[in-house]
């Protein structure tokens, strides 16, 4: 029986091409530096449409890699965490499909998990990020250290840290420290993967590596059909799941009103750029019944006054929008998510003023 220090999940859907280089990528790494013994790597084709069987049938058979074919299309988050929850390594790295590995980075990164300390649960490096279309580097995202790093345990790091988790490539956890249990009961959720960072956290200490090991791309067609049948709507669900996916994994710590006004100014930098993207109001009226109404909107979401001119401005900006979309999309996503709204901002109001200057402490 293989017993590989790191599996490589790779979840993927309608990107074959992509899969075929993000494959190998890491099969080139292996050979050249004799990482056979010491990797796994699963890939779970979601029930694409497109070629992707074929593609994988095109790959000769080793001893590291295995593909598995779903019998039906379980979403991405729950195709990940299954794949996750099937892997046999010691730790393991979520790959999307359309990412790739360093060149030299997989020695490097087995190197590190060979020696690192033994409550160490979550790993996350920075994100080199390119624009699909022009191929250019988008944005160096999450450089929280300049060097490798050691964060302890608690809730101070898990609040401060776990943000780390928006995108789901480059993310290693220890398998005997991650809560499939707590995955599975909130798998509903677009932005699940900052929760269960959170939680592994709480318990475990987290290290960061300072050398890119992923590249990620940004801006190609992405697949989150499993979160509502519209753009507009799409956009609408995924806001409300990042706001709501801070409080997720405290349910059963008591936050401080530091803790508290921390989660909250997320939710607010997350609100106010929704709130500024062209467009992004088609989806709001589109919940509440047959009549357009500001007073309607402003009542079901319960923004307080510190948002409230924002929100007028914004939806009779694009009040031509709304209605467009309101005739097209009134009858799709469930209403609890748009009843969902932003109550934080009510409910933590007294706060407000505290978290515009509060900032993360590394430590």
């Amino acid at each position: 029986m293989r017993n590989p220090i790191l599996s490589i999940v790779i979840p993927t859907y309608n990107r074959s091409q992509r899969l075929k280089y993000c494959i190998e990528t890491i099969i080139k790494q292996v050979d050249s530096d004799g990482l056979a013994d010491k990797i796994e790597v699963i890939a779970s084709n979601n029930c694409s449409t497109d070629d992707t069987s074929l593609v994988i049938e095109s790959f000769p058979q080793r001893s590291f890699l295995k593909f598995v074919n779903r019998g039906e299309n379980l979403g991405g988050i729950l195709n990940t965490l299954k794949t996750s929850s099937e892997t046999t390594g010691e730790f393991f790295l979520l790959l999307t499909d359309d990412d790739w590995i360093e060149e030299g980075a997989l020695l490097k990164v087995i190197l590190v998990l060979e020696k690192i300390d033994a409550d160490v649960g979550f790993i996350w490096g920075p994100l080199p990020t390119y624009d699909d279309k022009t191929g250019n580097l988008f944005t160096e995202a999450t450089q929280s250290f300049d060097r490798n790093t050691i964060i302890p345990s608690g809730i101070n790091s898990s609040i401060d840290y776990c943000h780390v988790a928006w995108a789901l490539t480059r993310q290693i956890y220890r398998k005997s420290t991650f809560d499939f249990d707590f995955a599975s009961n909130n798998k509903d959720n677009a932005y699940i993967f900052i929760a269960l960072a959170a939680r592994v956290m709480l318990k475990h200490s987290a290290a960061y590596l300072n050398f890119r090991y992923v590249h990620h791309v940004y801006g190609n067609e992405e697949y989150w059909g499993e979160f509502g049948d519209s753009k507009a709507i799409i956009k609408l669900r995924t806001m409300v799941d990042y706001c709501n996916v801070f409080y997720i994994p405290f349910y059963d710590v008591t936050l401080r009103r530091c803790h508290i006004a921390q989660i909250t100014s997320y939710q607010l930098n997350q609100l106010m750029k929704y709130f500024s993207k062209n467009g992004s109001y088609n989806a709001l009226e589109a919940r509440f019944g047959k009549k357009v109404s500001i007073n309607l909107i402003i009542a079901r979401f319960h923004f307080n006054e510190q948002i409230l001119p924002l929100v007028k401005k914004a939806i009779n900006k694009y009040r031509k929008d709304i209605l467009s979309e309101f005739k097209r999309a009134h009858s799709s996503t469930s209403l609890k998510y748009s009843l969902f709204s932003v109550k934080f901002l009510l409910k933590f109001y007294r706060y407000f003023k505290i978290t515009t200057a509060l900032k993360s402490k590394p430590f």
